[in-house]
């Protein structure tokens, strides 16, 4: 199938507090690589949100902290379970371990200049304001200068290390936990039934880059018994419209909730 592209689906409220601060994460670090000044304030915005649990969001550390424990837990079970690999486990699980060890020390420091910083406060509120250049803040002319001050960006990523550490291990150990199921979506449709007995917190859907690249994108929703799975057709210049034609597809289920 060569190289793989990942939709990520959330089954349990905590799995979806992971995720944002996952994603937000992963686009702060693009848009510091890139020198991408909206795209780096735009995460910036999106993980205060989540580490200070605002407009309506769960508190990003608990639920990174709590996925943590659960990841622990099933790689503890897998030790039992299978001797022969039980050193390699519990190597991981020493590895998660000490992130836990690192965030109950707190990323106070994260958490304070995200809610302090001037620049990342003015560009919330035009965000809150739905300026999403910043024209009131005047920011378009001088977004890159005040960006440019590698203080600010420096600062932001030395406290948020051991957070951006913690969730990498967890994204990689969540997408390695189990294998690939292939399935076919008849018609462009499939129903995703979960097993009686456990309890499954995330769901991942995989396509083929040049699926992607031809506009194919999964539609999912559901709960932690039952997922409905429509692929759509993304076209340029055009509406979203169902695949109305077979669509192969890998499935992963992870129990970690």
């Amino acid at each position: 199938m060569g190289q793989i592209i990942r939709f990520s689906f959330p089954l349990s409220p905590r799995m979806q507090g992971f995720l944002q601060v996952r994603d937000a994460l992963a686009c702060l670090a693009r848009g510091e690589s890139e020198r991408q000044p909206y795209v780096w304030l735009q995460a910036s915005a999106d993980l205060r949100t989540s580490l200070l649990a605002e407009q309506g969001r769960r508190p990003g550390l608990s639920d990174v902290m709590g996925i943590l424990a659960s990841m622990q837990e099933h790689l503890e079970t897998l030790a039992a379970e299978h001797p022969r690999y039980s050193e390699q486990i519990m190597r991981s699980c020493a590895t998660l371990e000490r992130h836990e060890h690192t965030l109950r020390s707190g990323v106070e420091e994260a958490m304070t200049m995200l809610s302090s910083d001037a620049l990342i406060h003015a560009w919330s509120n035009c965000l809150k304001k739905h300026d999403w250049l910043g024209h009131q803040c005047h920011l378009p002319h001088a977004l890159e200068t005040l960006w440019n001050n590698p203080e600010r960006r420096q600062r932001l990523h030395d406290a948020l290390q051991g957070l951006d550490e913690a969730v990498s291990s967890l994204h990689e150990m969540l997408h390695d936990y189990v294998g690939w199921e292939r399935r076919v979506a008849a018609d462009g449709g499939d129903h995703i039934q979960m097993e009686r007995g456990k309890e499954f917190g995330l769901l991942i859907i995989g396509l083929s880059e040049e699926q992607v690249h031809a506009g194919v994108v999964p539609d999912i929703s559901g709960n932690r018994l039952a997922v409905r799975l429509r692929f759509q057709s993304w076209l340029p210049g055009q509406p979203a419209v169902p695949a109305d034609q077979d669509v192969p597809y890998q499935l992963m289920m992870v129990p970690v909730a």
